[in-house]
């Protein structure tokens, strides 16, 4: 028999939110920037500048359980993020590492490791930390760059080819000779599929689930108004049309200076224009989603954005008894 939910099953709302742009664009900044109700939560640094933190106010740093996915975990504050082994990084089985990050019960693993692991001092500060994610939240940071690891470790295991081309490597430990293998076709479509993957997995985390990734074109020979498009990327070209339907919130982030944007000021687009996805899903049709919204350099204000996102995306749900035949 089927199991039918109504009125969207549970009256948690959990925010679903893709943020995608240029580097340098404050994605970070922005997706850090989070309500104090919210609690604490797990940053995961997947881009190669991630660990260091840069673009993470300190006071939003003490509320997250930093993760290196090189199978060391930090906390923010207590150790150097940068002091990483690069032949750790390098030799890292993202295929493995990524797929358990994106199901890994964050709470309870953080009570049973989080002394042993040398995250926490104490037991009672790891099971505070762990009881402090209610509704707690999971920084995904980035997608982008998650899917040119999985692609670098795909071409290495030498999964389509192992006469592909390959070009010299810097680093003298790499133990497949001299040579880096470059990828294939097969890779990206292979590597593709495993992005989006990663992306459902981790958002059935019972938390808020934030991702950033980096923007992509998406464009076919006819170059119509519908053959181009903007959006996040993985890897590959189809990122822009397979990325966004996964997510309730797909938030554009620019800083460009214009007659509307004198300053330079953060510029979330939350609707569709001039080529870029953007979207907000919400049961109101007659909701009032400009088009974009500037971000003052407040960090009350972006707290403020996502509460007024948590609040559009959570209309209050009648609990009725449905009889099916």
């Amino acid at each position: 028999m089927p199991t039918y939910a109504v009125g969207g099953g549970s009256a948690t709302n959990f925010i679903r939110a893709c943020l995608y742009g240029i580097g340098s664009s404050c994605k970070t900044s922005f997706g850090t920037r989070l309500p104090e109700e919210w609690g604490y939560g797990i940053y995961i640094a997947a881009d190669t500048t991630s660990p260091r933190l840069k673009s993470i106010l300190p006071a939003d740093r003490k509320r997250l359980f930093v993760v290196i996915p090189n199978g060391d975990m930090i906390r923010a504050g207590d150790n150097d993020p940068t002091a990483l082994n690069k032949d750790e990084v390098i030799h890292m089985d993202w295929k493995t590492e990524a797929y358990n990050i994106a199901q890994r019960n964050w709470p309870r693993w953080i009570k049973e490791h989080g002394v042993t692991s040398g995250q926490f001092k104490t037991q009672d500060e790891a099971d505070a930390f762990a009881d402090g994610m209610t509704p707690g939240f999971v920084i995904w940071d980035g997608g982008t760059g998650t899917g040119d690891k999985l692609l670098a470790e795909n071409a290495r295991k030498n999964y389509f080819s192992e006469k592909g081309p390959s070009t010299g490597s810097p680093h003298e430990s790499l133990e497949v000779g001299t040579k880096w293998k470059l990828p294939q076709t097969g890779d990206y479509l292979m590597v593709g599929s495993e992005c989006l993957e990663i992306i459902e997995w981790n958002n059935l985390q019972p938390h808020h689930v934030i991702m950033c990734f980096q923007e992509a074109i998406q464009q076919t020979d006819t170059v119509k108004f519908r053959d181009t498009l903007f959006g996040p990327c993985h890897v590959g070209r189809a990122g822009p049309r397979q990325i966004p339907n996964r997510f309730d919130a797909i938030l554009y982030m620019s800083r460009e200076e214009s007659d509307e944007n004198p300053e330079g000021l953060l510029r979330v687009q939350m609707r569709q224009a001039n080529y870029h996805v953007a979207g907000i899903k919400t049961a109101d049709m007659a909701a009032d989603i400009p088009v974009y919204r500037l971000i003052e350099k407040d960090p009350q204000v972006t707290r403020d954005f996502w509460r007024w996102l948590e609040r559009l995306g959570n209309p209050a749900i009648e609990e009725v008894e449905v009889n099916v035949t």
